[in-house]
């Protein structure tokens, strides 16, 4: 498993020219710079994979070094850090032709998990200056100073011309030095290990807290708050459910994404002594509320790292641990796996089921591999482990990976993070040709500058733009390509 999120910070700071931006309190600043069980029913159904298109991280090299000395000076290549390693005292600087967007944030106290929430302002916008909503939980230095923190951002202006003299007028007309930062908060009992918004209710939140107890938030007070909304507002500093039957802390949590009738609002959580509880919503007299089941799914013989649910059935999810399996349940047949996989011989840290592509599932470990793994090829069978092999298996992160997200849209795009502070974007419709090639043909960017990168999300609304937490800060960007 990767470390537990420290409260360390600083380390290398991608530098800008850009001026600080307004903020209206202290501690932000930002900088520019299956029908039986375990059956997937798609038999019919063809990955949208293939093809041989991608942009090019790296430079080709033919060995011909004198010969092309006078063309090599203007050419781009990757930068390899195991090969060239930085020298004390260096830093990193970024071309800004390489994002349309790139905005840092800065706080006092590391915000090592966060969720976008679902807003008003539409899907698949693309027009800038773009404005995101946030939910970010603290790691403080004492328990009694964290936070649950709602922030809004605005006049989010592309970067992608701020180094370049030459740009078109129009092209300077969509920067602005100034990206807008307002937030509400409320306290938190103990640091916030992991947080999730409900898809289906924006303001509804749930976080892991490093006390053991998992706590469910109504922030619409806040959002509401900060979109200039006036009127009665409800008292939000208290969470709306707790449960403290874990017996230990965990990080695994993710709300159900379908919403069906009875499935919209079913959480899983999962701990650190192997136990996964089921959530589910029930009516109240005060409104929506929940029943936690008091008997605990077990499948796993080692801490629960991370869970998913399925994109498309609302009894379906997944699991990973340490033990170095995923497993995957239906809850239909009782509290254990329906069937599971080895998935790494080390700690399987994260999981991400494609939401476009819903027998794909990809995953991240300590050894510091990527995978990707065709459920369609899953033989049943319960409570044993099958012989799945990859559909890919990537590798270029030299550290534990602590955070995998297919892209929202595109099923053939993921993202992940590792604690070898590098955020890496990969194309699996690109058609490999050369497996032994020094950059990997399907990977697209390699985004650095940040200190113990803990999560990434892209966001749901806006296509292309990630968001990255890290014990030195969030970036909001978005690549070129």
């Amino acid at each position: 498993m990767a470390d537990h999120p420290s409260s360390s910070s600083g380390g290398i700071r991608v530098k800008k020219r850009r001026k600080d931006a307004m903020t209206d309190y202290e501690d932000f600043e930002f900088e520019d710079p299956f029908e039986d069980a375990y059956e997937v029913d798609m038999e019919d159904e063809e990955p949208a994979y293939g093809g041989d298109e991608g942009m090019e991280v790296g430079a080709d090299d033919d060995g011909d070094d004198d010969d092309d000395d006078e063309g090599a000076e203007g050419m781009t290549r990757a930068w390899r850090p195991d090969l060239e390693p930085l020298e004390p005292g260096q830093k990193l600087d970024y071309d800004s032709s390489a994002y349309d967007m790139l905005h840092m944030l800065q706080v006092d106290w590391p915000c090592l998990s966060f969720d976008f929430l679902i807003d008003q302002l539409g899907v698949q916008r693309t027009k800038f200056p773009h404005a995101c909503e946030l939910v970010l939980g603290t790691q403080a230095q004492k328990a009694d100073q964290n936070k649950l923190m709602v922030l809004k951002a605005t006049e989010l202006h592309r970067t992608k011309n701020d180094d370049n003299d030459d740009a078109s007028d129009d092209e300077l007309d969509d920067l602005d030095d100034d990206p807008v930062l307002v937030f509400q908060f409320v306290p938190h009992p103990g640091g916030v290990n992991r947080v999730r918004a409900m898809p289906q209710a924006a303001g509804i939140v749930s976080s892991w807290a490093d006390t053991s107890d998992v706590h469910i938030w109504d922030l619409r007070p806040l959002i509401e708050s900060l979109n200039g909304k006036v009127g009665h507002r409800k008292d939000a500093s208290k969470p709306v459910h707790t449960f403290t039957g874990h017996p230990s802390e965990g990080f695994a949590m993710d709300w159900s994404p379908v919403s069906n009738p009875g499935t919209a609002g079913r959480l899983l959580t999962g701990d650190c002594d192997r136990f996964i509880y089921s959530w589910i919503p029930v009516a109240s007299a005060g409104g929506a509320g929940w029943e936690v089941d008091k008997i605990p799914l077990q499948g796993h013989t080692d801490s629960v790292e991370d869970i998913q649910w399925s994109p498309t059935r609302p009894d379906r999810f997944a699991s990973c641990s340490v033990d170095g399996t995923v497993q995957l349940w239906d809850l239909r047949a009782g509290k254990a796996p329906a069937v599971g996989f080895r998935a790494d011989e080390l700690d399987v840290n994260v999981i991400s089921w494609n939401p476009t592509a819903a027998h794909m599932l990809a995953s991240g470990s300590d050894s510091g591999r990527i995978r990707v793994w065709d459920l369609r090829k899953v033989e049943k069978g319960p409570n044993k482990l099958c012989d799945l092999q990859p559909w890919a298996d990537l590798g270029w992160h030299r550290k534990p990976i602590t955070s995998i997200e297919w892209h929202p849209t595109e099923d053939s795009i993921l993202a992940a993070a590792s604690a070898d502070n590098t955020l890496t974007v990969w194309d699996l419709s690109v058609k490999v040709e050369n497996p032994d090639a020094p950059v990997p043909e399907q990977l697209m960017f390699d985004h650095r500058g940040q200190e113990d990168i803990k999560e990434l999300h892209w966001h749901p609304q806006i296509p292309g733009v990630i968001g990255s937490t890290a014990g030195d800060g969030l970036h909001l960007f978005k690549t070129a390509n």
